[in-house]
C-alpha cells in the first residue's frame, strides 16, 4: 500500500511538470560539464519492521547523457551494518525536475548474510529478495565536487527501510 502510495506521488510529480519548469531546468543545468559522476554514500538505514538504525556506506556511479535531457542513469550498491550484513544493489533511473533536484525510482536486490552460532561451529546463510527504491535529493555544486543529500525508500519483502544520508562525489 505504501509502495502504491509513493508511486502515485512520484508519477503526479513526474508528469504535471510545465514546459516552463522544463525551461527552467534547462537554463540551471547548463553549469554542468561532465556527463560522469561517482560518489560515496554516508549515512544510514533505519528498518521498519523493528525500527532499528544501522550505519550504511555506499558507492554510485551516475551517467546523464546530456544536460537538455532531465534523465540519468546510475548503478549503486551499499552495506548495511546491522547485526548481520546486508548488501544493496540497485539500478535507479533519475529525473531532474527543477535545476539539480532530483527523483530516482528502480529496481535492485539485498543480500543478507547471516550467521547461526551453534558452540564452536557457525553456519553462515545468504538470502536474496528484490526490492524496488525510489528517492529523492539535491545536488550542490562546488566544481567538480558535488555534495548531495538524499533520501530513499526501499520496499522489500521482508524489510522495508527508509535509507538516508550524504553523497559526496566527482563529476567527470
Amino acid at each position: 500500500m505504501k509502495f502504491l502510495f509513493i508511486l502515485v506521488l512520484l508519477t503526479i510529480s513526474i508528469t504535471a511538470q510545465s514546459s516552463e519548469n522544463i525551461a527552467s531546468h534547462e537554463e540551471n543545468s547548463k553549469h554542468i560539464l561532465h556527463h560522469n559522476h561517482v560518489a560515496l554514500f554516508l549515512g544510514g538505514t533505519t528498518f521498519y519492521k523493528n525500527s532499528e538504525s544501522h550505519f550504511s556506506i555506499g558507492l554510485d556511479y551516475l551517467f546523464r547523457p546530456n544536460n537538455e535531457n532531465p534523465w540519468a542513469y546510475s548503478i549503486m550498491a551499499e552495506v548495511i551494518f546491522a547485526e548481520h550484513t546486508e548488501y544493496v544493489i540497485a539500478l535507479p533511473v533519475y529525473h531532474y525536475i527543477i535545476g539539480e533536484w532530483w527523483l530516482r525510482a528502480g529496481p535492485g536486490i539485498e543480500i543478507l548474510q547471516e550467521e547461526e552460532h551453534h558452540g564452536d561451529e557457525v553456519k553462515s546463510e545468504i538470502h536474496i529478495e528484490f526490492l524496488f527504491r525510489i528517492g529523492t535529493g539535491y545536488a550542490f555544486h562546488l566544481g567538480d565536487i558535488v555534495l548531495s543529500p538524499s533520501v530513499d525508500f526501499d520496499f522489500a519483502r521482508n524489510n522495508d527501510a527508509l535509507v538516508w544520508g550524504l553523497n559526496i562525489g566527482y563529476s567527470f
